[in-house]
């Protein structure tokens, strides 16, 4: 007869948390020790938090006014109060950031001592400061220049004294007038690569004066790689291939890759060892690489005496849960019309005397409580391997 359920201590689920503004809620559950089956569920209701406010000041600045932020530190919300308004900046002396120039205006910058914010205001150009240079013929081997002004504050050059024709000081320079050539030298010289070409200028300067008079780009071609090969051999899980690299610049590819070998087995060896009610494990070693895998051992089953063995007898001779119970029950079925046929009287012998009919109602009678029995034991039996 089934023994009827055990109630465990209830459990959470369903678990929705409770927030500022709403509700949460959870399931309690009930659930049987035994069978692990649920009894019972209820959804229980979890109230609001409500907010949890935290203050931050902001103070005032000099364009900005102050308040207070109140802020929940669950969830969030935030509302704002206490405003106050802006300081207004508190200006220095000012610090000239940009010097005036013979041509421009220069800027002086004035800093707020509370905020540091900046303004700025103009300081008026100075107008040149020129200086007169007379002009110099040139010669085989300097060169000469033209007359010119040259402001002493500004560097600029100028073609007339009131310094209004701007000119370069290229302008004012006048060529030598005859340049003897030296032999090519290289400059600006860049390594040619395994993959890129090189370059450098070919520069011919005039050996009197050494004024550069030609200047030419060479190209220097790339190199090519210079490969060396490193083999690795294939293992259980990982192919093998060749890594060629180039010994100049690290450069690198891959080839001849060819399959993993696979694991080679041993026989295996028992490490846990199986028991009536729980499996045990055959471990399985790579003899080339050490990786190990494992086989389930199944359990051995257990074997009672009196009443058990009959019914696991029973349930072996059956196969399944389903012929068991069909036993149990057409067995019972038989023994229950033996009895009403004897008390209906149809069976007249029983109550003559006659020996061998009530030892084979006794029989039948024993048949049925066992496969009963079976049934049941059979039952727990599986449930205790689930």
């Amino acid at each position: 007869a089934a023994t009827g359920h055990t109630e465990g201590e209830a459990v959470k689920e369903n678990e929705v948390a409770a927030t500022c503004t709403e509700d949460g809620s959870y399931d309690s559950v009930v659930y049987c020790t035994e069978c692990g089956e649920e009894l019972s569920r209820e959804t229980v209701t979890v109230s609001a938090t409500g907010h949890s406010y935290e203050s931050d000041v902001t103070e005032p600045t000099c364009t900005t006014g102050g308040y207070t932020t109140h802020t929940c530190k669950v969830c969030g919300d935030s509302y704002i109060d206490s405003e106050t308004e802006a300081l207004g900046h508190s200006w220095d002396d000012g610090t000239v950031t940009t010097e005036a120039t013979c041509t421009t205006d220069g800027v002086k910058t004035y800093t707020c001592t509370v905020c540091g914010e900046t303004k700025t205001e103009a300081i008026a150009a100075t107008g040149h400061s020129l200086m007169h240079v007379e002009a110099k013929e040139a010669t085989c081997t300097e060169a000469g220049n033209m007359e010119y002004w040259y402001c002493e504050t500004c560097g600029t050059y100028f073609g007339d004294a009131e310094g209004t024709m701007e000119i370069s000081q290229a302008d004012t320079v006048i060529s030598a007038t005859v340049h003897t050539s030296g032999e090519a030298v290289k400059e600006n010289e860049a390594a040619a690569t395994c993959t890129e070409a090189g370059s450098c200028d070919s520069v011919v300067y005039c050996t009197e004066c050494g004024e550069e008079l030609s200047r030419e780009t060479v190209t220097i071609p790339a190199t090519g790689h210079s490969y060396e090969s490193v083999v690795t051999e294939p293992t259980c899980t990982e192919s093998g291939y060749t890594t060629h690299t180039c010994t100049v610049c690290g450069d690198s590819y891959i080839d001849s890759e060819n399959e993993a070998t696979g694991h080679s087995w041993d026989e295996g060896v028992v490490t846990t060892e199986a028991t009536e009610t729980s499996d045990g494990v055959r471990t399985y070693t790579c003899t080339a690489c050490g990786e190990t895998r494992t086989e389930v051992i199944e359990a051995t089953g257990s074997t009672e005496t009196g009443e058990s063995e009959v019914t696991e007898s029973t349930a072996t001779e059956t196969s399944a849960d389903s012929e068991t119970e069909s036993t149990a029950t057409a067995t019972s079925a038989d023994t229950e019309t033996t009895a009403t046929e004897n008390t209906s009287g149809t069976d007249t012998s029983l109550r003559t005397g006659d020996d061998s009919k009530w030892l084979l109602w006794t029989i039948l009678l024993f048949l049925s409580s066992v496969g009963l029995i079976s049934l049941e034991a059979y039952g727990k039996k599986k449930r205790s391997v689930g």
